[in-house]
């Protein structure tokens, strides 16, 4: 249609295929009873010259001049279709064609008759070169006579479509049969068969030799389109995927040809061997045992590629087979490929070649699958001290929330007293460094999300050292060039402790057999300069601060550089490792958007270097100071917490700081409490996990009856956590994680509640 006016009114049901019209009414009576169908739909429809296309329908209810109405969108897709189709034709075929008994020609038949049903005014045939004539293997609907007649031409520069597209080996293309003066010969034949013009593409297989091409001719003169051409392509390479794959079919179809293709593609090690020598072996044996062929292998005694640990158990199983015995017995063996120690799996049987009696082995490389077996079990212990560091963590952070909210209390009631008072402070700290380890404890236990805030590196990097330096050997000289300076990043102080950590403790590991060792920890904010040198190892254009970790040990061999920081990618001796440190710092430091690399050479010690995105200057360069925590003005906090200790040192510090506190035990109370006054609570501080009923729905049940309560979450670890998770940063909640200062849970009071936070 040219036009909006020439299709209103017109019934949908006349431009809709007939095959399509009963599907299309189905889902229409489906929409408008309001039940759910899947968008979108592909039907055929016809163009007003009767051209038929494939179109894709949305749909929705609509208004039109004041009455319901349905809105169609149409995209044309027949192209997709096309496509579609035609790959769904020719995996077919190519299925077929993984079948040995299937013949070659009713499958290039299911080609030419794939590619006649996407184009219709099409006539589609497959011919075969054989030296330097094309045979015809399939004709599609082109008329007998015509194929007939064609088959057997010789192929060259001046002879029609097909004959010059085999001998150049390039597509062809002859718009007009009549007009083109190679079809001279053959113009007549062409006439009488309707064929007006012809499409020639080159069937080549990957080797680039031409196997033949497919021939495609049109009822009407004219250009062939992208699409067409396109079509054609991917037929004809079809074709040559068939052609080349049934012919190495017959080519292995004898015995001796199979067996011999086997012996020399299969990945397993094979040899055919006698007690004394090996007499014949594949190129995968060759490659398992370090050989530069498989004729090298030849003559050498079979045990010379066993491990000395191992040969007595070999050479025992090579008389037992020998003798007929043990040859259903799969055994595990190590074997050398030059300094290299494999595992292989091995199979015997005995066997007549060239007439004598030999024994076969094939053995398969499972070292990859022993190491991921080691991994495994190395992965579920550390999944077992994982849940098991959680539940400490869990009782500890308990623990530490009792005694910071009582330490609270005993500064607000000591403030007269300096000497006690730092004494508290010093308390506070150790309390403070617990907390942190309960941090690193739940992350080991991958139970808790980053906790993103100001961190002074420098500072940082100085307090780890000085915990750390007890891990480190007494020979072991550790140089330190840390700025005065602060460098302020954005991260998670316990993971980015972690990272500092680890690197030490593999620089530890890689010194600890020299006398001279040293380690050396530097940090420093680079400029512009070194930018460039970060861009180099993909990490960001702004300022950076660098935290490198060096050592004088054995280096890192270039082979292993580019694994690691893979997950239980190791060098160190069985039970000496678990190959997931610097597999945790790579993920850390991405995930604070920064980078690491490393710098080594064997024999020259390893570098590690760990880029961060550098903070602002800020206007106070020292620590944020908690400051005071704000008073309340007499409001009644509802409080929920299952354990007595926490409970009761929250209760009494909050009302220390000027609220009334109702605290009960569970969820289930509060909720009680709540639903008997709702309007006498300011604000609900909940734990997550509780009996009888958890945090979470205690909030939901008492939002349903006042929408706009404030509620403090403090969680402790894992399930706690996620559950939370999606009230994080909306406007009436908010979440503190245990241990919490009272410092930050009344600061978070006083905002929820519109109050000047000091």
């Amino acid at each position: 249609a040219q036009s909006f006016a020439e299709l209103e009114g017109l019934d949908p049901a006349e431009v809709l295929h007939p095959d399509d019209r009963a599907r299309a009414k189905r889902r229409i009576a489906d929409f408008l009873a309001g039940r759910p169908i899947p968008q979108p739909a592909v039907y055929r429809f016809f163009r007003k010259n009767g051209e038929m296309f494939y179109g894709e329908v949305w749909h929705a209810r609509i208004e039109r001049r004041n009455k319901p109405a349905m809105l169609f969108i149409t995209l044309d897709v027949s192209e997709r279709e096309a496509r579609r189709r035609l790959d769904q034709a020719l995996a077919e075929v190519l299925a077929r064609a993984a079948d040995p008994s299937e013949p070659l020609a009713p499958l290039l038949e299911a080609c030419a008759r794939a590619l006649e049903q996407e184009r219709p005014h099409w006539r589609v045939g497959v011919m075969l070169l054989e030296g330097r004539r094309l045979r015809h293997a399939a004709a599609g609907s082109l008329p007998a006579f015509y194929t007939a007649a064609i088959d057997g031409i010789e192929i060259g520069p001046e002879i029609g479509t097909c004959g010059r597209a085999a001998h150049f080996g390039r597509r062809m293309i002859t718009e007009d049969i009549e007009r083109d003066p190679y079809w001279a010969p053959a113009r007549e034949l062409a006439r009488q068969a309707g064929l007006r013009a012809c499409f020639s593409e080159p069937i080549r297989a990957a080797s680039g030799e031409i196997l033949g091409v497919l021939s495609c001719y049109a009822e009407r003169p004219g250009q062939p389109s992208a699409l067409d051409l396109e079509l054609m392509r991917q037929t004809a390479s079809v074709a040559a995927s068939v052609i080349t794959h049934k012919r190495a079919q017959q080519r292995i179809a004898g015995h001796e040809q199979m067996l011999s293709a086997i012996f020399a593609t299969i990945p397993d090690a094979v040899l055919v061997y006698t007690p004394e020598a090996i007499r014949a072996a594949n190129p995968a044996a060759a490659h398992a045992f370090g050989a530069p062929s498989p004729e090298e292998l030849a003559g050498r005694a079979p045990l010379e590629f066993v491990h000395p640990d191992d040969r007595e158990r070999a050479r025992q199983r090579i008389a037992r087979v020998w003798l007929g015995e043990d040859e259903a017995e799969t055994e595990t063996l190590r074997f050398l490929r030059g300094d290299e120690v494999w595992e292989g799996e091995v199979n015997c049987t005995t066997l007549t070649f060239d007439g004598e009696r030999h024994m076969l082995a094939v053995i398969r490389d499972v070292s990859e699958r022993e190491r991921l077996q080691r991994q495994l079990a190395q992965a579920m212990k550390l999944e077992a001290v994982g849940r098991l560091a959680g539940g400490v963590a869990h009782d500890f952070n308990n623990m530490l929330a009792g005694m910071m909210g009582n330490l609270f209390l005993l500064r607000r009631r000591l403030g007269k007293q300096p000497e006690l008072l730092v004494r508290i402070g010093a308390i506070e700290r150790q309390a403070q460094r617990a907390a942190d380890l309960v941090q690193q404890l739940l992350t080991f236990a991958r139970k808790r999300k980053l906790d993103k805030r100001p961190v002074r590196l420098d500072d940082l990097v100085r307090d780890t050292l000085k915990l750390q330096r007890v891990i480190l050997p007494e020979n072991v000289r550790l140089e330190v060039d840390v700025p005065e300076q602060p460098l302020w990043v954005v991260g998670d102080a316990t993971m980015l402790q972690q990272v500092l950590i680890n690197l030490l403790t593999n620089a530890r590991d890689a010194v600890a057999d020299r006398p001279d060792a040293r380690i050396a920890v530097r940090l420093r904010s680079e400029a512009e300069a070194v930018c460039a040198r970060c861009h180099k190892h993909g990490a960001c254009a702004r300022h950076g601060v660098i935290l490198e970790v060096a050592d004088n040990g054995p280096g890192i061999p270039e082979a292993h550089l580019s694994k690691i920081f893979e997950p239980f990618f190791t060098t160190k001796e069985v039970g000496k490792g678990t190959g997931l440190g610097l597999a945790m710092v790579h993920g850390t430091v991405q995930e604070h958007g920064g980078e690491v690399w490393v710098e080594s050479r064997a024999g020259e010690g390893a570098r590690f270097f760990v880029c961060l995105p550098l903070m602002p200057a800020r206007d106070d360069e020292s620590a944020p100071d908690a400051g005071q925590a704000p008073e309340g003005e007499g409001e009644t906090i509802l409080l929920a917490e299952d354990e007595e200790s926490v409970r009761t040192s929250l209760k009494e510090a909050l009302q220390e700081i000027g609220y009334a506190v109702d605290a009960v035990e569970d969820g289930r109370k509060a909720w009680e409490r709540f639903r008997a006054q709702p309007e006498r609570y300011a604000l609900a501080v909940l734990d997550v996990v509780m009996p009888e009923m958890g945090g979470v729905e205690a909030m939901r049940r008492m939002r349903e009856l006042r929408p706009d309560l404030p509620v403090i979450f403090h969680t402790g670890y894992g399930e706690s956590a996620q559950a939370v998770a999606e009230y994080e940063g909306s406007e009436r909640t908010r979440c503190l994680r245990k241990p919490v200062r009272i410092e930050d849970l009344a600061a978070a009071i006083a905002e929820m509640l519109d109050r000047p936070t000091g």
